[in-house]
């Protein structure tokens, strides 16, 4: 679609080889890492008042999908 749209130059196969070489997605610990802050400082500014713990706060929000894989 984008080669058809001339959104992108090259050919097919050279921009498939380009695009799966390009890391898009995140890791669970910097996703992690990102959501223990975010409920830190709802916490702090009282956006969050059931919980003063982020901790807590982590067991109920936070759910791993993508785990890193070993390579």
């Amino acid at each position: 679609m984008l080669l058809d749209d001339d959104q992108i130059s090259g050919d097919y196969d050279m921009n498939v080889k380009l695009w799966k070489t390009l890391e898009f997605g995140l890791t669970d610990e910097f996703t992690k890492n990102g959501l223990e802050e975010i409920a830190e400082d709802y916490i702090k500014l009282d956006l969050i008042t059931a919980y003063d713990d982020p901790k807590e706060v982590m067991k109920l929000v936070w759910t791993p999908t993508a785990p890193e894989e070993n390579e």
